[in-house]
């Protein structure tokens, strides 16, 4: 008999003690498998616990039954179920399993070196787990990419510049991009970082846009003095900060003096236009809140990654990256094994020693050591992830071993400082108090040794300080 629910109150059918629907007859108590306290449906299990158990016998199934003549494919639909399975798996895995499964035993695919290779694999093959769902992440090949990259077989996927390479030159016409690519050569041949080279065509993309809502007639090789002057000034719209227009105005009149060189140009455009750098200033903390970012650290109840995040920073000036991607052993004292990577025209020497030591004196920064690196040991043994890495910040939901991203680990960064001082610090400025602490007596030697340059670490003995104001995040 069809009827009104009384405890869910929806029309459906009625049946049994009380005269309910069948899933508010189900008796609530603790799941014997995942031990929360849910509707019991089979076995004392919760639904999600005999989806799970269902799902797997399926996925086994499909496993037993993968044929393929090509090994690599074999590998990749390896990775693949090895990913998927360290969650909770769901009907709807089955289907894009299949369908991985079908595609693998008929396609030879190219080894994977690159994540631009997957994004290229996921536009000719998409599959994903839900219909309908936009998420890249729960695409098959994306997974394997995430499982290739725990191995070591692909770098992070932030460190790729391939997709926006793609996005910035996709805006430009065929006429303005033959100049455009010959500029990007010649970086390259510079030895310039890859997100330099994305930042100067992000530059030019701008100016590109703009000419062609007020001169839509005129190509990037036909921007003159007056043109120039205007993009200039409407810079000053879009961003007051001046650093901002100053930026705009040296990569672009990097471009044009390439042009001329090449005898594209006759002119450069920024040539007659004299724009002088804006005093930089280092912008520190005040001595009331290194205060406060002392006591937490030293505080023995302070959450030891929030304590050792910030004491890496504030005394031994780590950048992001290098938190991101530090791997930690401890051997009588805490130590920090950082990245190397690729030196470029800008970043031409390392200024810092790979392997950082901490040291064991003061006695409350050791039992910090201790506490966090017995904190991190049973963290790392709850992750799933069998390969050997040991980054210094680990995922809170034990999926995996990878480096974390760069919007994590500021969230991170700026949960622990609003923790010491109530207010959210960034990063960058507890670096900069970092340098401005190791220079006090006009000596920032020190800084060559922390990872600044030997140019900038001169900088901090001259340059004027201004205090964080907490206002301006």
């Amino acid at each position: 008999m069809k009827g009104i629910c009384p405890v869910c109150r929806r029309f459906r059918w009625l049946g049994g003690k009380g005269r309910v629907c069948k899933p508010c007859g189900y008796p609530i108590k603790a799941c014997v498998k995942c031990g929360n306290v849910r509707k019991i449906y089979v076995r004392e299990l919760c639904y999600t616990c005999f989806e799970n158990e269902k799902t797997r016998e399926k996925l086994a199934n499909i496993e037993g039954d993968f044929i393929t003549p090509y090994e690599y494919s074999g590998y990749l639909f390896a990775l693949y179920l090895q990913y998927t399975r360290r969650f909770n798996v769901h009907y709807f895995h089955v289907k894009q399993t299949r369908a991985l499964a079908t595609l693998l035993s008929q396609n030879p695919i190219e080894p994977i070196l690159s994540w631009m290779q997957i994004y290229e694999l996921e536009k000719k093959y998409p599959i994903a787990h839900r219909e309908g769902r936009k998420a890249f992440k729960g695409h098959a090949f994306f997974k394997i990419g995430y499982m290739l990259q725990e191995l070591g077989v692909l770098p992070p996927r932030h460190d790729e510049q391939g997709r926006q390479f793609q996005s910035l030159l996709s805006v430009f016409d065929e006429k303005n991009l033959v100049s455009i690519n010959l500029f990007v050569s010649y970086l390259r041949n510079s030895n310039q970082a890859e997100t330099t080279i994305v930042d100067y065509l992000a530059k030019l993309r701008d100016l590109y846009l703009w000419l062609k809502a007020h001169y839509p007639n005129a190509s990037l090789l036909e921007v003159n003095y007056t043109i120039f002057a205007k993009y200039l000034d409407s810079a000053l719209e879009k961003n007051s900060n001046p650093h901002y227009r100053w930026g705009i105005y040296f990569e672009l009149g990097r471009f044009y003096r390439f042009l001329q060189s090449k005898r594209l140009i006759l002119s450069n455009p920024c040539g007659n236009i004299t724009l002088s750098r804006p005093q930089a200033k280092l912008c520190v903390v005040d001595e009331a809140d290194y205060k406060l970012l002392l006591a937490f650290i030293q505080n023995p109840a302070t959450n030891p990654e929030s304590a050792i995040l910030l004491s890496v920073i504030l005394f031994f000036g780590f950048t992001t990256e290098d938190v991101i991607h530090a791997q930690i052993s401890f051997h009588d004292s805490l130590h920090l094994t950082l990245r190397r990577q690729r030196r470029t025209r800008g970043r031409r020497f390392y200024n810092r020693e790979q392997l950082l030591k901490l040291p064991t004196e003061p006695r409350w920064f050791f039992d910090l050591q201790k506490r966090f690196y017995e904190q991190w040991k049973l963290h790392r043994k709850k992750i799933k992830s069998p390969y050997p890495y040991a980054p210094l910040l680990l995922p809170h939901n034990y999926q995996h071993n990878r480096p974390l991203s760069g919007t994590i680990v500021l969230r991170k960064i700026m949960n622990a400082t609003r923790a010491a001082t109530g207010h959210l610090v960034p990063a960058r400025i507890l670096r900069q108090t970092c340098g401005h602490i190791h220079s006090l007596n006009q000596d920032a030697s020190l800084l060559s040794h922390l990872g600044w340059s030997t140019q900038f670490a001169f900088h901090y003995t001259w340059l004027p300080r201004v205090y964080f104001n907490s206002t301006q995040t």
